[in-house]
């Protein structure tokens, strides 16, 4: 009896003196605690043993306890999340990008090769570009004789822009007229005389060299005469017609 009782008092003593869990409470106490109730069942086994000596407080912890490897799980999670938002966003802009130029595709714009004055020949092209060689010119049906014309763009019966040019020769006359849409003119050779009235009258008129530039209103008469060669350019939205002032004749297009 002597015997067992100094076996439980260093048993109790090495359990005094195992540093404190990190829970708190008195290690020494608790160890006493769970030999007594080993010791009155009876246990003398390998873990009686070891409940004797191994505080409750310091036993290892499990995978489910470990905190520094929930937090890596954690970590691994956060990041595939991202990895995975990224992915879905790249995709999302790959099918937003705007059409570049290898995607872009020409429209079906009409424009007018250059032709005679009531031709128009339309292509897939959205743009122009024609020399003055290649211009082809006709009599312009609807001026006094000796003018030609040579219609760059549009169409003069149809509500859409248009581009031309007219040639005349030295010492000619275009009687008083109007238009029923505003008219641009720009002098490209030679020089017009070009006035403003019911009648074509040379000592009411302006001289427009190379260079010069008319803007007429609509349903404004005016007349002009050269005395050289000269060419302009008229532009504007058709329906493009002119109507005579004396003559009242009926509208016509150029």
């Amino acid at each position: 009896m002597t015997r067992k009782i100094w076996h439980l008092a260093i048993i109790a003593g090495r359990a005094r003196t195992t540093r404190r869990p990190p829970g708190g409470g008195d290690v020494g106490q608790l160890s006493a605690d769970r030999l007594l109730r080993a010791r009155r069942l009876g246990k003398r086994s390998a873990s009686y043993r070891h409940a004797c000596t191994t505080p409750l407080g310091l036993r290892p912890r499990g995978p489910q306890g470990d905190p520094m490897k929930a937090s890596k799980i954690a970590r691994s999670v956060v990041a595939f999340m991202l990895v995975i938002g990224t992915v879905l966003a790249s995709a999302a802009c790959a099918n937003d990008r705007p059409t570049g130029a290898s995607d872009a595709r020409p429209t079906n714009a009409d424009h007018v090769q250059p032709t005679a004055a009531n031709q128009v020949q339309p292509t897939g092209a959205d743009h122009v570009m024609v020399s003055p060689a290649e211009l082809k010119w006709a009599d312009a049906p609807s001026l006094p004789p000796g003018a030609k014309v040579s219609l760059i763009e549009g169409r003069l019966d149809q509500p859409v822009p248009y581009t031309l040019r007219l040639q005349f020769p030295a010492n000619y006359q275009l009687p008083a007229h109007w238009h029923p849409a505003i008219e641009h003119v720009t002098v490209l050779s030679g020089a017009i005389n070009m006035g403003v009235g019911d009648t074509l009258d040379k000592t009411k008129t302006t001289a427009l060299p190379m260079g010069s530039i008319v803007i007429m209103q609509p349903n404004t008469n005016h007349f002009l005469w050269t005395a050289e060669e000269a060419t302009v350019q008229v532009h504007g939205v058709a329906p493009s017609t002119i109507s005579y002032v004396i003559t009242r004749r009926q509208p016509r297009t150029k």
